[in-house]
């Protein structure tokens, strides 16, 4: 409030409702003026999301990233952007001769990481884990001689896991854009995604992947997909085809959403 009084800002940005979203919302009540703004990725079926809904119908836009996650929010504020991240493409993939199928992400319950480690037996193709998180040790301890946990690594290093995999697997329960996903596209690489969340946003079913729900024909899509290497072949070159936003483009359409309420 004290910035505010000494220099006007055009904009109260909040990259996080819930643990900054609050302080943004106290500082409106303190006299300043200026329009809000929050980045919500998606809301949580837990009781901390209540603090995000609550910040968000102060907000004067919200900016999120998938279709999925703007239905969520659909009601609290009186706008609504929708911002794509930009992806960073690996090296070019080639899913027929790929020696793995690799999963991407934090591990953390709702990735589900671990209900995909239990059941990945005789799928056909070792299983290569790049994350850590809280649930690390539970994986580990669930991980059979065909899952292999490599945790965090450098950002060259994963796009040489990307570019060596024959496809990728998100069995998240919950998700709202799919970074990992979205990366593997711009390789050239199929996806198996659950159907949960914004995963068949970024996957067409049949063509640049599979999408299913977690149940056993989740795990029939893996086997075929690990036994196939031209269905893997096929599927990884529509998903190269797909569009991929670039970093430069999400600044623009970030800095455009912005313009409106400023």
């Amino acid at each position: 409030v004290g910035c505010w009084r000494r220099e006007r800002f055009a904009m109260l940005r909040a990259h996080s409702a819930r643990y900054v979203g609050p302080a943004c919302v106290l500082a409106r009540r303190c006299g300043v003026t200026a329009p809000l703004v929050v980045h919500v990725h998606h809301l949580d079926p837990i009781a901390a999301a209540a603090i995000d809904r609550w910040v968000c119908r102060r907000a004067d836009l919200v900016v999120t990233d998938s279709d999925f996650s703007r239905g969520q929010l659909a009601g609290l504020a009186p706008q609504i952007a929708l911002v794509a991240p930009g992806v960073t493409a690996p090296p070019p993939a080639t899913p027929a001769t790929g020696t793995y199928a690799l999963a991407v992400g934090a591990l953390k319950p709702r990735k589900n990481i671990r209900w995909l480690v239990e059941r990945w037996r005789d799928v056909g193709l070792p299983l290569v884990v790049v994350g850590d998180g809280p649930e690390r040790r539970a994986i580990a301890r669930a991980a059979g001689p065909h899952v292999r946990l490599v945790g965090h690594v450098a950002d060259r290093v994963l796009a040489d896991y990307y570019t060596h995999a024959a496809f990728v697997v998100a069995p998240s329960r919950l998700e709202c854009y799919a970074m990992p996903v979205a990366t593997a596209q711009a390789a050239g690489l199929p996806c198996l995604v659950s159907d949960r969340g914004a995963l068949p946003e970024r996957v067409t079913d049949g063509v640049t992947g599979f999408v299913r729900p977690l149940d056993g024909t989740f795990l029939a899509a893996a086997r075929r997909l690990a036994t196939d290497a031209a269905l893997r072949a096929a599927m990884g070159e529509a998903a190269r085809r797909r569009p991929v936003q670039t970093w430069k483009q999400a600044a623009a359409d970030v800095r455009a959403a912005y313009a409106s309420v400023t």
